[in-house]
């Protein structure tokens, strides 16, 4: 958490990339993406077995 609230205090004061690097979130590896895109597509596996 405390990661998190440094990134909010840091605002704009230096690039996103660097400042999620120094909370421990690495954006130039494909993990950060991936992750989102694998729930997603999860998510929509499971609205498609819906009825409707």
């Amino acid at each position: 958490m405390d990661n998190g609230l440094n990134v909010l205090r840091a605002g704009s004061s230096r690039h996103p990339h660097v400042l999620l690097k120094g909370a421990g979130l690495d954006l130039s590896t494909p993990l950060p993406h991936e992750v989102p895109v694998r729930s997603l597509i999860a998510e929509m596996d499971e609205m498609e077995k819906l009825p409707g």
